[in-house]
């Protein structure tokens, strides 16, 4: 039996259904903009769901006598219940220095990060800057310190995006952050218009939350800058010994016109060759990791200073969040950590590029030494 005919409304509700529950395409989002244009749904009924989002989200009657603390608490438990975040609390819960800790996955422009975590990124995204936007409306004025930014740079750039039919969105007005929140495929746009315009992508680009400010020294960020280059020889090495959707083959390694040679993913290749390449993966690394317990010591702080009436907020991917957490529970602090819904379940430990690269190189060393008894 051939597939039914839809009607243009029909299909503008099924498409408009996939889009909001963040399962739509780029060419179903595409079609769903053509059917809301030929259906003549224009600027009153986006005014109309932009008043539905005010009136979605507000916060308590009391809330000009509440504390800052008080209204954060009262937007996590809020953006808790209706399936957005993860929230837990570690640390001591007496401690009269608490802080909020916000995680997620991320994608930088001069960098590549692939498999489940990139494609939970846009939904995770959208959650967190549903949060923000919940704060900006209790009034909330707490400083944001966000991960790969300079001390006081903002993260902010004028961005607008067409909504068909001559009709322009600025996501930085109020009005814009409401249609976002109740129009996750918008948001979704807005991420890949960014991409498209050599931009990071992240919730907090995108938010107007008032008092948004980078974690890092502009010395930190230049060796960062250097040592991301070293990490782009990770995809190469990604590449040439384990092809990205392709299964690791069996290694194996046999004596080739006199010589060991190791046998990786149908090529050849001399002990020597890989234990270069692999020793420039895990010196990349390490580098890294250097750095990254450097870039956790600026947020660390930012805590340890924070006021009891204040408690201070900040964000950093996934990665960061067990060190950081760790680091505060071990100076006496209670942490909030806050985990987009996305990405609850995600495993940051799975196995990496990094750990291959151990392993090559464990094994490459022990047959470029037999190599080197064999002259």
């Amino acid at each position: 039996m051939g597939k039914r005919n839809r009607t243009p409304a029909e299909e503008y509700e099924r498409l408009k259904k996939r889009a909001e529950g963040g399962r739509a395409s780029d060419n179903q989002l595409k079609r769903l903009e053509e059917a809301r244009i030929a259906l003549g749904i224009g600027q009153d009924e986006v005014r109309t769901q932009v008043r539905k989002s005010l009136s979605s989200f507000a916060p308590p009657n009391n809330v000009e006598n509440l504390s800052e603390n008080e209204k954060i608490d009262h937007v996590l438990a809020y953006a808790k219940s209706r399936g957005l975040v993860n929230v837990s609390e570690y640390g001591n819960p007496s401690s009269s220095k608490r802080c909020v800790l916000f995680g997620s996955s991320h994608r930088s422009v001069n960098r590549s990060e692939n498999g489940p975590i990139m494609n939970s990124m846009p939904e995770a995204h959208y959650q967190l800057f549903c949060v923000m936007n919940f704060l900006r409306i209790s009034g909330v004025n707490t400083q944001l310190l966000v991960e790969g930014l300079e001390r006081s740079k903002s993260p902010h750039d004028d961005l607008s995006l067409d909504l068909g039919g001559k009709r322009l969105l600025d996501v930085r007005t109020n009005e814009g952050q409401n249609y976002m929140v109740d129009n996750p495929s918008i948001f979704k746009q807005a991420i890949i218009q960014m991409l498209r315009d050599g931009k990071d992508v992240t919730f907090f680009s995108l938010s107007n939350y008032p008092n948004i400010n980078g974690a890092h020294s502009p010395e930190i960020l230049n060796d960062l800058d250097d040592v991301i280059k070293e990490i782009g020889f990770s995809t190469k090495f990604s590449e040439k010994y384990q092809p990205r959707n392709t299964e690791l083959q069996t290694v194996k390694v046999e004596m080739v016109s006199g010589r060991w040679q190791i046998l990786i993913n149908g090529n050849w290749v001399y002990p020597k060759v890989l234990l270069d390449d692999s020793k420039k993966v895990i010196d990349a690394y390490n580098d890294l990791d250097r750095l990254s317990a450097a870039r956790e010591n600026e947020v660390l702080n930012h805590f340890k200073n924070g006021s009891p009436d204040c408690m201070p907020i900040s964000w950093t991917g996934l990665q960061h969040l067990p060190p950081i957490r760790d680091a505060c529970i071990a100076n006496g602090m209670s942490v909030c950590e806050v985990v987009p819904k996305a990405e609850a379940d995600i495993n940051i430990h799975a196995k990496s590029i990094r750990h291959n690269a151990i392993e090559f190189h464990t094994l490459a060393h022990a047959y470029n030494e037999l190599n080197k008894a064999l002259n």
